[in-house]
């Protein structure tokens, strides 16, 4: 009968070497858990800064210009205001109302990547008007 006397020699790299593949699936898998916080941590200030300059647009800068270019077109029925100054305000009105449509896209792609990301459907935030 043979007798390996080499055996623990030429075993122990074999083993060095699993064990140095189990350290870096364990890093890849930490470093994978990490970028996925670090994504969905950026995603909820995009969906929440989305959420809250929609807001903003809907409940004071709409109203706001809505309220100038009626100013602006009862000045103009009356002669007291030039057309370009119209003009002006129907642009301004219509740029308010196209920022406040771009926020509320903004809120629901960062919504989506968000639930495709944790694989669930998120809860989306409540109100009247808003995202």
């Amino acid at each position: 009968m043979k007798v390996p006397l080499y055996f623990w020699r030429k075993q122990r790299y074999g083993v060095l070497e699993a064990a140095a593949g189990v350290g870096e699936a364990r890093n890849t898998r930490q470093n994978v858990i990490q970028n996925l916080l670090a994504r969905i941590k950026d995603l909820y200030v995009q969906a929440r800064t989305a959420e809250q300059l929609a807001t903003l647009y809907h409940t004071a800068i709409i109203p706001q210009s809505r309220l100038s270019f009626e100013s602006a077109a009862a000045g103009y029925t009356v002669g007291k205001v030039d057309f370009l100054t119209l003009l002006n305000n129907i642009l301004v009105l219509r740029e308010a109302e196209l920022s406040y449509e771009e926020q509320r896209t903004e809120f629901a792609k960062s919504m989506a990547q968000l639930e495709e990301i944790v694989g669930t459907p998120l809860k989306e935030a409540s109100g009247g008007g808003t995202p």
